[in-house]
């Protein structure tokens, strides 16, 4: 496993195309790059939980993420896009593993440098009273001596993560610490619509994802980033 590390003025520092003036922020975490990227090799799922803002009920239409690709790759390199339910088995106080399958992208071709990426025309519905779940990256085409992986950044602006990560190796999911406090780019979005005001019940649900925050304890800590 591979921490890449560059330059902040060399960072496309999340250059997406702008969210449609109709529709609401859910989860951002794009504004704040910490000169870096994780890189995990090929057929490696890992990502993060987050936590959306409105609620109860949520649903959201685009996607977007940002990967990085070394100056010295082939150009064959791709990357496939899941989002996973925390609903399997529990592996920490306030750790439910990734289980249930909500959305997964084809194969998504990558350039060099720092691209970014927006899926969008999705249809992707929480079930009532959940407002978070898991997005996962799964990176395929890299060669030896190649860095491809996703750029951190932290702390969102829009929602909420943890500042660890989940990772499936080789079936199993864990939780694994970051060497500073970051995860990874990303901007979800929905149409106004969509996104109920946020009630009393939507106000306990936030409440509820805060305390969890509180009582999640890293178990497994990734000896690259430590």
């Amino acid at each position: 496993m591979k921490l890449v590390t560059r330059s902040i003025f060399g960072a496309a520092l999340f250059a997406l195309a702008g969210t449609s003036a109709s529709a609401t922020i859910l989860y951002d975490n794009t504004a704040n790059y910490l000169g870096s990227s994780y890189s995990p090799g090929n057929g490696v799922e890992f990502g993060d939980e987050v936590f959306l803002s409105g609620g109860p009920n949520i649903s959201f239409t685009e996607f977007a993420f940002e990967t990085f690709v070394g100056a010295n790759a082939s150009g064959n390199e791709s990357v496939k896009i899941r989002f996973l339910l925390n609903d399997g088995p529990q592996v920490g106080p306030g750790a439910f593993a990734p289980q249930t399958e909500l959305y997964a992208s084809g194969s998504i071709p990558l350039g060099t440098d720092f691209q970014a990426t927006t899926i969008s025309g999705i249809s992707v519905s929480l079930p009532p009273g959940v407002t978070h779940f898991t997005w996962t990256a799964e990176f395929s085409g890299i060669d030896p001596n190649e860095q491809v992986g996703l750029p951190l950044y932290h702390p969102p602006t829009v929602g909420g993560s943890f500042t660890d990560f989940w990772r499936n190796d080789n079936g199993t999911w864990g939780t694994f610490l970051l060497s500073t406090p970051a995860s990874f780019g990303a901007r979800i979005s929905a149409p106004d619509a969509r996104v109920p005001d946020a009630g009393p019940t939507a106000l306990l649900v936030i409440l509820a994802g805060a305390a969890i925050v509180v009582l999640r304890r890293h178990y497994r800590v990734d000896p690259a980033r430590s």
